[in-house]
């Protein structure tokens, strides 16, 4: 398969299951412009030169945050638009700055880098990938969020241990997988440890290595990755450091300050990290 045939079969898929009475849940946002209709799940980022890979890699964030979704905007009631959104936002990051570092995907930990930067080392470390940066990287691998609905809710109410309204996502991964078919999935760990959540993914007849991650929060970083070592950070290569320097302030649950300290045992953390092969 290639690029565009994969985006368009994608495309297809997901309008498909979001035509049925179960692609639709009754909690997920609305459109403001159209109030009786659910705003359009996106389709994961697929990067342009993902098939020629010797190992596919699919990373799953947890879910979309739409509280600040206030008054009707043209990428989120405009289904065309709406579809793709990761790839929209990726696009337009440079169309007035071509040397973005990290550029913006319409995927909080991902748009900062305190995803990315997690990602990418364990993909050097693991899997020998090349150096390069953020733009190359994701041209190279897909991405999305594992739960494809954002709660309708005045404040950012995540989901990720909620195994009722996850399970409203389970046709729309189960597609990527079919059409994806990575060799790598890097997600958050409290998603895959809800209810049957190995079962939803091994139910796709697919062979790939898992890593299960924290959900890259402030609060995971204070709580649970500052407990590792941060001998590691010491020792990065200059390539990786950048990456973990370059990490920026979006407002949207930042690693800044303290928080940016702790953050510097993640690379331990990631090294502790046990690989699941699912079969």
């Amino acid at each position: 398969m290639d690029y565009e045939t994969a985006v368009e079969k994608l495309k297809l898929e997901y309008k498909e299951i979001f035509k049925k009475e179960n692609g639709q849940p009754t909690w997920a946002y609305h459109k403001k412009s159209s109030p009786k209709q659910l705003i359009m799940p996106t389709i994961p980022f697929v990067g342009k030169n993902y098939f020629e890979q010797q190992k596919k890699v699919l990373l799953y964030a947890s879910a979309e945050n739409l509280s600040y979704y206030k008054k009707p905007e043209d990428y989120l009631d405009d289904d065309d638009k709406a579809i793709n959104r990761h790839r929209l936002f990726f696009d337009n990051s440079f169309i007035n700055d071509e040397h973005v570092f990290y550029p913006d995907v319409h995927i909080a930990p991902i748009d900062d880098g305190r995803l990315a930067v997690a990602a990418y080392y364990l993909l050097r470390k693991q899997y020998d990938f090349p150096q390069c940066t953020p733009k190359e990287l994701y041209e190279k691998i897909c991405f999305a969020n594992y739960g494809k609905f954002s709660a309708e809710t005045n404040s950012n109410k995540d989901y990720a241990s909620k195994k009722q309204k996850l399970s409203a996502s389970t046709d729309y991964i189960l597609r990527d997988l079919k059409i994806l078919k990575p060799d790598i999935i890097i997600m958050v760990k409290s998603m895959l440890n809800i209810g049957n959540q190995r079962d939803v993914l091994k139910s796709s007849g697919l062979k790939f290595d898992i890593f299960p991650i924290y959900q890259i929060t402030p609060l995971n970083i204070n709580k649970y990755i500052k407990n590792y070592s941060k001998e590691n950070y010491k020792h990065l290569d200059d390539n990786i450091k950048l990456w973990f320097t370059s990490i920026k302030n979006n407002g949207r649950g930042s690693v800044v300050g303290k928080t940016k300290e702790n953050y510097e045992s993640l690379f331990s953390y990631l090294d502790s990290i046990e690989v699941e092969h699912i079969f």
